[in-house]
């Protein structure tokens, strides 16, 4: 008990634990197909890719942390009307990834909220320009055109629109 008590208040003890606690805090392992992005005192600084990573502990935070994979947005049913005024109901798939953490984090509040918005909004224009006989005839031309239209919107936002595809007409 006396050697306990006499480890306790040994300053080199507590300076072992602030050192240890200090290591910790500036080692990060960062999994494969993740992100890490890395504020220095509120100024974004750099992404911590795949592997170990050293950041200077209490001066540099991790902001956020994104996942690269391909992930996919389902785009919920809604209304869209053709170019000779009939009222379709659509949904669909959005495949996508993170390509730039930094720019996912810092050019957009939630990303994954403004592709889907971005989706439903280009879906509604492809459809707004074609006759109702066209819309069920030519599905992949409605893909292709919200797709490259999604794929120039997203890129400032650091995300990669992959596949478009209506599930349902």
């Amino acid at each position: 008990m006396e050697v306990f008590q006499s480890l306790i208040t040994s300053p080199l003890f507590w300076i072992a634990i602030v050192a240890i606690y200090t290591l910790k805090k500036g080692i990060y392992f960062v999994p494969q197909n993740r992100g890490y992005v890395i504020y220095t005192l509120g100024r974004y600084d750099k992404t911590l890719r795949a592997g170990l990573n050293f950041i200077i502990p209490f001066v540099q935070t991790v902001a956020a942390d994104r996942n690269l994979k391909e992930q996919s947005l389902d785009i919920s049913a809604q209304a869209a009307i053709t170019k000779d005024n009939i009222t379709l109901l659509l949904d669909g798939i959005l495949f996508m990834k993170v390509t730039d953490a930094a720019a996912a984090t810092n050019n957009i509040t939630d990303y994954k909220v403004s592709v889907v918005q971005l989706a439903m909004t280009t879906m509604r224009n492809a459809i707004g320009e074609m006759e109702l006989d066209e819309c069920f005839q030519s599905r992949d031309a409605i893909n292709a055109k919200i797709l490259s239209a999604m794929t120039e919107a997203t890129a400032p936002w650091g995300v990669q629109v992959t596949r478009y595809e209506i599930k349902d007409i």
